[in-house]
């Protein structure tokens, strides 16, 4: 586990061997014009709009196992990790993405060295829902977290992705080796078909050793709460109690505010555990989703609408 410091902000990519994409429709201006606010904000103008595959309008081959809009998901990560440039490290961003104040200071202060020992980098995942992945984050925020209100954070850890990522692609960096292994990759899976949505293909090939993967944590962006419901995928089903409850936990790990995840999941508010309502929230999300059978049950849900 590798761990950092906050680092002077270093928002020009001359002085930044990192270039960025984020993936938009489009038919989504009002997302780009989100983003680009965000980006300008946080003083990243070199993160550009990458144009999204449009599954309304794909026709998926008959030896692909996922849906045109998963597909069209998948081809557009492709496509922004293996668009050309000078930059050696790329930061892939989907559009609906929160992305955190410490962000830009906390990639730098790492010195990209660190990550150079793997293919792929999430700055946000689903994490897994066990003990050890949940005590782990959540020791890791606390560690590092400097106001409980904004969520701001003084550094971050590196972990291998093996005991804590579950899927998500909402937020990346593609490293130098990355960037030369994973084209090849992705275009031999589109190829043949893809049998799994983008997030899920990475998850099989770290887990047979064909990418190196880690999740920088606390998390440094994490999917809007709203974009569940307003999701460009087509025929996503309304979002059942189980994907709720893995939205909160994904959320509960962000390095910014917190409060929208407890909003958000009103129903799962429970007894009082501690005089801490974070931790509060946390207990009893995470007592509902090791119950018999949930997380089996939220996994297929989310395999059936989610990116």
């Amino acid at each position: 586990m590798a761990r950092c410091r906050l680092a002077p902000n270093l928002p020009c990519p001359r002085r930044n061997p990192m270039d960025g994409y984020y993936i938009n429709l489009d038919r989504s201006p009002e997302r780009r014009r989100a983003m680009d606010a965000q980006l300008a904000r946080l003083g990243m103008p070199w993160v550009h709009r990458f144009a999204a595959v449009d599954g309304a309008a794909l026709a998926v081959p008959s030896q692909c196992a996922i849906s045109a809009g998963e597909l069209a998901c998948f081809a557009s990560h492709a496509r922004a990790i293996a668009a050309p440039s000078a930059g050696g490290f790329r930061l892939v961003f989907e559009d609906d993405v929160e992305i955190a104040e410490d962000l830009p200071a906390i990639v730098q202060g790492f010195g990209l060295a660190q990550l150079e020992a793997y293919d792929l980098v999430f700055l946000d995942c689903q994490p897994q829902v066990n003990a050890t992945a949940v005590m782990t984050l959540w020791n890791c925020l606390q560690t590092h977290r400097t106001d409980a209100k904004t969520g701001r954070v003084s550094g971050a850890n590196i972990y291998n992705a093996d005991s804590l990522y579950h899927f998500g692609a909402t937020a990346y960096i593609v490293t130098p080796a990355g960037r030369a292994r994973l084209p090849g990759l992705l275009q031999q899976a589109l190829n043949e078909g893809p049998a799994l949505p983008i997030d899920l293909w990475f998850a099989r090939m770290g887990h047979e050793k064909q990418l190196r993967l880690a999740v920088i944590a606390p998390f440094l962006a994490t999917p809007t709460l709203a974009s569940y419901a307003a999701s460009t995928l087509l025929e996503r089903p309304a979002a059942p109690e189980e994907i709720v409850g893995m939205n909160a936990l994904r959320r509960m790990f962000f390095a910014g505010p917190w409060e929208p995840a407890d909003t958000y999941s009103q129903a799962w508010r429970a007894q009082r555990h501690s005089d801490d309502p974070q931790l509060n929230l946390l207990t009893a999300l995470f007592m509902k989703m090791t119950a018999r059978g949930f997380v089996a049950e939220a996994t297929m849900a989310m395999k059936s609408g989610l990116s």
